[in-house]
C-alpha cells in the first residue's frame, strides 16, 4: 500500500519542464502579436513591378535615385491618408494596369502628378528583380485607370515626332515607336505633343496626369532628355523648390496600417509598454518565489492590551494630545521605581523624591531624580521635548533598579 502511495504521489511532469512549456507558449504568443502587428511590412520590395521599389524596366526606382542624386527629398509613403491630407510635398502617383481601386480624384491633395500605365509584365522566375513577358497594355484597356479623372478621356499610342515644347523647356527626346497621349475635354492641356496631350491637368485642382510612364520609368531614364523632362516636371508642379517629393505605394499593397498593438510596439509608447510588462514579470516572480504561505487575515478589531494601547496612543495622537501625558508619565514611572525598591506606601511624593535622590548619591555624574521628575510635572513644549524627557527618567529608573521589562 505504501508503494502505491509513493507512486501516486510522482508529478506528471517536472517543473522544469512545465517551465519551458511556459516560456514556449509566451514567446510563441510574443511572435504572432509582434507578426499580427507588423505584418504589413514584411512583404518583399525587390519583385520586379510598376512601382518606385521596382529598378526593372517598368519600375520607378531608376527615377527615384535620380531625384535623391540631384539633391531632391525623396519620400516613399506606405499611409493612405497621404494622398489627401499631408504638410508639403508634391505627391507621385503610379496607377496600375487592372484600375485604380476605390481612388476618388477629387479627394487627392495637390500638387500631385498622376502616371499612367502602358505596360503589362511579370517577374522572371530565376531573378526576380528582373521583368519578362513585357508588352504594351491595349489602350482601351489602360484608359481605364482614367475613369476618376475624367470620363471622355481616351488614349493614343503614335511615333513621337522627337521634340517636345512645354511650358518648362524644350526637349530633343529620342523618337519613340509608340508615344502614348490622351485626349479629353474634361482635362486641361499642358504639354500638347502631335495635337494631344503628354500632361494634362485637372481644372479645379492642381493635379497634373503624365500621360506616357516612359519619362519616369526606369526604361526611360536610359534618354536623357526624357529624364530632364520628367525631372522638370516635377520643379514646374511644385509649390516651392524645398518641397520633398513623395512617391504613394498604398496603390501598390504597401499599406502600413495603424493598430492598437503597433502603437504599443512602436516608440513613443514602447517604453510604457516594457514597464508595463517588466511590471508583471516582477509580479510573477514574486508569487513564484516567496517564501512560506501567505500570511493569515488579520481581525477588523484587534483585541488585547497591545490593540488597547495602541488605539489609545493613536487616539491621542489624532487629538494631538501627546504632549499633555508628561505628567502622567512621570507618575507612573515614580510608582513602578517605588514598587521596585520597595518602598513604604505611606510614603508623600517630596518623601518618596528624596529616597530616590538618596538611591544615585554615590554614583559620580548620575543624575537625581528631582532634576528629571520637576520638569516632567508640566506638559512638554513639543513632541520631541516629551521623547527626550521620557527617554531620559526611563534610564534613570533602568539604571537605579535594575529592573527587567
Amino acid at each position: 500500500m505504501s508503494d502505491t502511495t509513493s507512486k501516486s504521489r510522482i508529478p506528471v511532469i517536472s517543473g522544469r519542464a512545465a517551465g519551458l512549456l511556459v516560456a514556449f507558449a509566451l514567446l510563441s504568443f510574443a511572435a504572432v502579436i509582434a507578426l499580427t502587428a507588423f505584418s504589413d511590412g514584411l512583404r518583399s520590395t525587390d519583385a520586379a513591378a510598376q512601382n518606385p521599389y521596382s529598378t526593372a524596366a517598368t519600375g520607378y526606382g531608376g527615377f527615384v535615385d535620380l531625384l535623391e542624386r540631384t539633391g531632391e527629398t525623396v519620400r516613399l509613403s506606405r499611409i493612405e491618408r497621404t494622398i489627401e491630407d499631408r504638410d508639403q510635398g508634391v505627391i507621385v502617383l503610379t496607377l496600375l494596369p487592372y484600375g485604380t481601386g476605390d481612388l476618388d480624384a477629387d479627394s487627392i491633395m495637390g500638387p500631385a502628378l498622376v502616371v499612367l500605365p502602358k505596360w503589362y509584365g511579370l517577374a522572371d522566375r530565376s531573378k526576380p528583380i528582373w521583368q519578362s513577358d513585357t508588352g504594351h497594355l491595349n489602350p482601351e484597356f489602360a484608359a481605364n485607370a482614367l475613369d476618376p479623372f475624367a470620363s471622355d478621356a481616351t488614349l493614343r499610342r503614335d511615333k513621337h515626332p522627337g521634340g517636345i515644347a512645354a511650358p518648362f523647356g524644350s526637349y530633343k527626346t529620342e523618337a519613340y515607336d509608340a508615344l502614348q497621349t490622351l485626349e479629353s475635354d474634361e482635362l486641361e492641356t499642358v504639354v500638347e505633343v502631335g495635337g494631344r496631350a503628354l500632361v494634362s491637368k485637372m481644372p479645379f485642382n492642381e493635379v497634373y496626369i503624365l500621360s506616357d510612364p516612359d519619362f519616369m520609368n526606369t526604361f526611360g531614364m536610359t534618354d536623357k532628355e526624357g529624364a530632364r523632362f520628367a525631372y522638370d516636371l516635377i520643379q514646374y508642379i511644385k509649390y516651392y523648390g524645398d518641397e520633398p517629393v513623395i512617391f504613394d505605394v498604398t496603390l501598390h499593397g504597401f499599406v502600413r496600417s495603424q493598430n492598437l498593438v503597433k502603437i504599443a510596439l512602436t516608440p513613443p509608447f514602447l517604453g510604457g509598454t516594457l514597464v508595463f510588462f517588466a511590471t508583471l514579470g516582477l509580479l510573477a516572480w514574486n508569487a513564484a518565489t516567496r517564501f512560506g504561505a501567505a500570511l493569515p487575515e488579520d481581525r477588523a478589531i484587534a483585541l488585547g492590551k497591545a490593540a488597547l494601547a495602541d488605539n489609545t496612543a493613536g487616539l491621542m495622537s489624532m487629538a494631538r494630545r501627546e504632549t499633555q501625558l508628561a505628567p502622567g508619565y512621570l507618575n507612573l514611572t515614580s510608582r513602578r521605581a517605588a514598587k521596585a525598591v520597595g518602598a513604604p506606601k505611606t510614603l508623600s511624593e517630596t518623601e518618596l523624591a528624596a529616597l530616590f535622590d538618596r538611591l544615585n548619591d554615590d554614583e559620580n555624574g548620575a543624575q537625581r531624580w528631582s532634576d528629571l521628575a520637576t520638569p516632567m510635572k508640566r506638559p512638554a513644549a513639543s513632541l520631541n521635548d516629551l521623547v527626550n524627557k521620557a527617554q531620559a527618567i526611563y534610564r534613570w529608573r533602568k539604571e537605579t533598579t535594575h529592573e527587567r521589562d
